[in-house]
């Protein structure tokens, strides 16, 4: 434990996150046998900051015992710390915007030190989770082309492939300096491909045969813009450290479970980690989702 000053008492300031059922009842179990003190006795004369999280030091005026609470449980998926990067990375904002959204709030920040820390922790979950969605993917379109016949002579499902691309980051025409770059692959039941080209006559003709059957790239174009909204739009370089990497794979899992990113990372981990809220928002999106489908 980090030394603390036991003769004064401690004025906190600014506001904090904290798991309100793991807090009190960690105060509640603040009990000292052979005298009777319990938290009525104590008082607040330090806290160690950790990112969103805190650690708060009480002495005990009775026997000058010093006891720590934590704001919330430590190194847990659903921690606050842990929770932050998971939501950042799902609203498309990075470290400096929740900084300056912490700040708003009048509550600490989180260091990019400790920000890169949980990242890193979440990535591979991303990473492994993405992979599960895509094979779920793949082996639904072969089932559906089997259903429709389309096999090779061997009797292989012939599966249409869609391809596209991003870059990390907007040139506006004048800063072609992106640092990394996605290539789609949509898989599905129609497929073409455009070819870049300057003049809208030589595009006709070029896409004469997919103007006839009516196909487009519109699968590809969709995760594009799934990848748009978990970078930010564009505006923010996330190509530093893997961070690009992680949210285009983010974005997949979004598109692939329609929507479903929150639900999937904290289930992945436990189904019990999934909150309250995160669960009564995830239910009120997707029956918004429901009413727009109808309206359609």
């Amino acid at each position: 434990m980090e030394r603390v000053n036991t003769n004064v008492e401690f004025c906190i300031n600014g506001k904090r996150i904290v798991d309100i059922g793991f807090f009190l009842s960690a105060l509640k179990s603040l009990k000292h046998e052979g005298f009777g003190c319990s938290f009525y006795d104590m008082v607040l004369i330090n806290e160690k900051i950790e990112g969103l999280e805190s650690i708060f030091y009480f002495k005990c005026v009775m026997c000058n015992r010093i006891e720590s609470v934590r704001s919330a449980a430590p190194n847990t998926f659903s921690s606050p710390n842990m929770a932050a990067v998971i939501g950042c990375v799902s609203v498309g904002i990075g470290h400096t915007q929740l900084n300056e959204f912490c700040a708003s709030l009048d509550m600490p920040g989180m260091s990019n030190k400790t920000y890169q820390r949980y990242h890193s922790k979440l990535s591979p979950c991303v990473e492994e989770e993405n992979k599960k969605l895509m094979k779920e993917a793949a082996a639904e379109e072969a089932r559906l082309a089997l259903e429709r016949g389309d096999i090779d002579k061997n009797g292989t499902p012939v599966i249409s492939v869609i391809v596209d691309g991003a870059w990390s980051k907007r040139s506006y025409r004048t800063n072609y300096n992106a640092s990394s770059g996605v290539e789609t692959t949509s898989i599905g039941l129609d497929s073409t491909i455009y070819k870049k080209i300057s003049q809208i006559n030589e595009r006709l003709v070029i896409n004469a045969e997919s103007l006839l059957y009516n196909v487009d790239t519109n699968s590809a174009e969709t995760y594009n813009s799934v990848v748009a909204k978990f970078v930010g739009g564009k505006r923010i370089n996330y190509s530093l450290k893997g961070s690009y990497e992680t949210r285009c794979k983010a974005a997949a899992i979004s598109f692939n479970s329609k929507g479903n990113f929150l639900d999937i990372i904290y289930g992945s981990a436990d189904d019990s980690v999934t909150g309250y809220y995160t669960k009564s928002f995830l239910k009120k999106r997707e029956k918004q989702q429901l009413r727009t489908k109808k309206r359609k």
